[in-house]
């Protein structure tokens, strides 16, 4: 599954596009979407973008289409989490959560921080086309944009990197990125200066910060897959006993039908994840040296026999 994409990003390639001459009916035809429609309270599949960027740059010809896209994007298109980015009282708080949260925005690709090495890394899978590889550009010219923002004249980046080869014409992503560029790369994302997460945001606001970071918790755990909010409940209480799937069902705020639907889905049932997570907690029991009588009751099992009995099973 390639994935989907918050709509208000669209909106603004629609919008440089349109007025870099590119026809307001062809962009509707391969968003399929009307202008007015992409919105951040609305998602798109990602091939769609795709799509788009392919058009307005075979249309404009020109290189740097990507990075005047991403000049357009700001912050505020991805809502709650471009706010909680903002008022991020640090570079380690902010980059922990596009880390984390970034999934509500998009699910087609990530961006994964390396402490060690002060690495950005965006990490977007699929078949190198045209348009995948300008929406990859305009995903790191986008955390550019913002990184300048909040830092300002202090943010000074050792490199910008991207797997694809170099386009003819490399003057506009010179004077956007004023970085050294390195293209045919393994990775591609940014290179960031040593002291990068002491720095303090100019934008940062402790109370909003709070305020926007409770909001991302929340709507993190809404989106977590049945399967995995069923693990978490079940971990919680194995040693008073299985639950019916009736009271797991209440526990998750929905109806017992509702709930095998939703695993059925995620190809998978309430029978294979109590015995996943059974297996799971009796190997960190046995490893931190519990017996199997102090395991069994933990796990919720009748009796100790039940337990080696599964034991054998998973041949722990």
């Amino acid at each position: 599954m390639a994935g989907t994409i918050v709509a208000s990003v669209a909106g603004r390639v629609f919008d440089v596009g349109v007025r870099r001459g590119v026809s307001t009916q062809a962009l509707t035809q391969v968003l399929r979407r009307s202008r007015r429609s992409l919105t951040d309270d609305a998602r798109i599949p990602v091939a769609r973008l795709y799509d788009g960027f392919a058009l307005c740059m075979r249309q404009t010809q020109d290189a740097g289409f990507p990075l005047q896209a991403a000049k357009e994007i700001a912050l505020e298109d991805y809502a709650v989490l471009g706010f909680a980015l903002m008022v991020s009282e640090s570079a380690d708080q902010a980059f922990g959560r596009l880390a984390r949260f970034g999934h509500l925005m998009t699910d087609s690709g990530s961006w994964r921080f390396k402490a060690e090495t002060h690495q950005l890394d965006w990490v977007r899978f699929g078949e190198r086309t045209l348009g995948h590889r300008a929406a990859n550009e305009c995903a790191v010219a986008e955390l550019v944009n913002g990184l300048r923002r909040a830092f300002g004249s202090r943010l000074r980046l050792r490199g910008v990197r991207f797997r694809h080869a170099a386009p003819a014409q490399l003057s506009a992503h010179q004077r956007f990125f004023d970085a050294p560029l390195r293209f045919g790369q393994p990775t591609e994302g940014v290179d960031l200066p040593a002291d990068m997460l002491a720095m303090p945001s100019q934008l940062k606001n402790p109370a909003m910060s709070r305020f926007f970071g409770a909001v991302l918790d929340r709507r993190a755990a809404k989106k977590q897959p049945v399967s995995a909010q069923l693990k978490e409940v079940l971990a919680q209480q194995l040693s008073s006993g299985a639950l019916t799937a009736r009271e797991l069902a209440q526990r998750l705020g929905t109806s017992e039908r509702s709930l095998r639907r939703s695993l059925a889905a995620e190809k998978t049932s309430y029978r294979v994840i109590l015995e996943d997570v059974r297996r799971t907690t009796a190997h960190e029991l046995l490893e931190a040296g519990h017996s199997v009588t102090e395991t069994a009751f933990l796990l919720g099992f009748s009796e100790t026999s039940a337990l080696s009995r599964a034991l054998r099973r998973w041949r722990c």
